[in-house]
């Protein structure tokens, strides 16, 4: 006998502006074969010290049985970069039949992503690896990679899609 999962666990999916759609698919996968809803935040560090923005326990606090589909908008920047990338996600996520809400959070994307994901008890946190190029590569050298704070702090399995694989890489042959 199969017991069939209703929904109620969560995978925490970190996404930014522009995300290459491999992590979507990606986390879509997954939570079409566990029943899972996708909990799909933006930890906006650009504002993390403006503390009149709402941040990860903020919106934990507000919202105590429930992830919010979308956290109030504080001012008009916030609402139009909210807005676009709502519609971002929306063209991602629709018609997938899996569940999934959106959170916009001011704070540090580690932080952030791991409390909500202590929150939800969520089953698993999804990021995907960094851009190529040198403007990310120069952003991870300063402020670390999500992926790595993750998967070095985390009790919940953390899965890191990649987003530029190489193809020139030879894997070993059985």
């Amino acid at each position: 006998m199969s017991s069939q999962n209703t929904g109620s666990n969560h995978i925490v999916v970190g996404v930014v502006p522009g995300q290459d759609p491999a992590l979507y698919q990606a986390a879509t996968r997954l939570a079409r074969e566990l029943g899972d809803t996708l909990a799909i935040v933006y930890a906006d560090v650009s504002n993390a010290a403006e503390p009149q923005r709402p941040n990860a326990q903020a919106v934990i606090d507000a919202f105590p049985d429930k992830v919010p589909l979308i956290d109030n908008p504080l001012n008009e920047q916030w609402e139009r970069s909210e807005k676009e990338l709502l519609k971002e996600i929306s063209s991602h996520m629709d018609g997938t039949g899996v569940v999934w809400r959106f959170m916009h959070v001011a704070e540090e994307p580690v932080p952030a992503l791991a409390r909500l994901a202590a929150r939800l008890d969520a089953r698993c946190i999804a990021v995907g690896t960094r851009e190529p190029g040198a403007g990310p590569r120069l952003r991870e050298l300063l402020g670390g990679s999500v992926a790595s704070g993750l998967s070095h702090k985390q009790s919940i399995p953390v899965l890191v899609v990649p987003l530029a694989p190489r193809e020139d890489l030879e894997l070993p042959h059985d």
